[in-house]
């Protein structure tokens, strides 16, 4: 997967036929058929500079899923590849929303299923229509 390709699309200068390409084309399934889906890339390409990701970047890739031109897959991998990356920083986000989307996303069979409900507030909890739930106390 390209770094680059990732911050293009959050820029608008690509749009999501081309991220989501990218994605399948650099993920390999590794499960057998019928077990759970697991990945491994095949290789990141990395960018010179780093990007300072925002809420605003996460409202990009909801409405892009819920317009149906990323699938869950594809979150599921711009959010494991954001966790690993380096250049991709996103330092500004008082109150962890940020993180704890990407973390869910990340991990969907233990988060949140990424389905059209969830997204949706995924993007509410992203805009501050809806604050994020407070899981403290919860068994990880």
């Amino acid at each position: 997967m390209h770094e680059s390709i990732l911050r293009d699309f959050l820029l608008g200068r690509v749009d999501a036929t081309v991220l989501s390409k990218d994605i399948r084309e650099s993920v390999a399934a590794i499960s057998p058929p019928g077990a759970p889906y697991s990945k491994t890339s095949n290789g990141i390409v990395k960018m010179d500079s780093q990007f300072d990701l925002s809420r605003k970047h996460l409202l990009i890739l909801c409405d892009a899923f819920l317009l149906g031109d990323l699938s869950g897959i594809d979150l599921e991998c711009i959010a494991f590849a954001l966790i690993a990356w380096e250049k991709f920083t996103w330092g500004g986000d008082d109150d962890n929303t940020l993180i704890e989307i990407i973390n869910d996303w990340a991990a969907p069979e233990i988060n949140y299923p990424l389905n059209v409900e969830n997204i949706g507030r995924c993007r509410r909890w992203l805009d501050g229509t809806e604050r994020y739930p407070d899981r403290a106390g919860v068994a990880s």
